[in-house]
């Protein structure tokens, strides 16, 4: 009878330690730097996206998988998706760089005109709407991304 107490004290003493390591706290995403196009074909683009990341957590955080919708001056332009993984280091505020590949297939009307406006302007209004799936130790979490910037082209 001891010993079942002696385990049911460690079991919430351990608990209650590891709960307070893993509060999580929402990872900001503060602007965006840069959108500097890698490859255009009539399928999607490649595009190196630079973003100031706040990662206010105790410990790093990896961004493993996304599925957002990208838009481009309002305009459904197609599903976007990161190429690597990204690593947030804890405590930091960071820019971080990493490779972004948009599909048109799903794109609605009016793709050339996006597309011209998107080549002739020295700005464009892009909105990233989605989830992005992140790890963290051994905990995985898919959180919403909603994300809209002017971005210098």
């Amino acid at each position: 009878m001891v010993f079942f107490r002696f385990q049911f004290i460690v079991l919430v003493l351990s608990t209650c330690l590891l709960s307070s390591c893993f509060t999580y706290k929402d990872v900001e995403i503060s602007s965006v730097q840069g959108f500097e196009i890698k490859n255009f074909s009539g399928k999607g683009i490649e595009a190196l996206v630079t973003v100031e990341v706040n990662n206010p957590n105790n410990y790093d955080i990896t961004v493993m998988d996304t599925d957002l919708d990208l838009f481009i001056n309002s305009r459904e332009m197609g599903k976007a998706r990161i190429k690597e993984n990204i690593k947030l280091n804890k405590r930091s505020k960071e820019k971080y760089s990493f490779t972004v590949l948009a599909d048109f297939k799903s794109a609605a009307g009016g793709l050339l005109s996006s597309l011209f406006t998107l080549f002739s302007s020295k700005s464009i209004d892009l909105r990233l709407k989605g989830t992005a799936k992140g790890r963290a130790l051994f905990i995985t979490r898919k959180v919403k991304v909603d994300l809209s910037e002017k971005v210098k082209l």
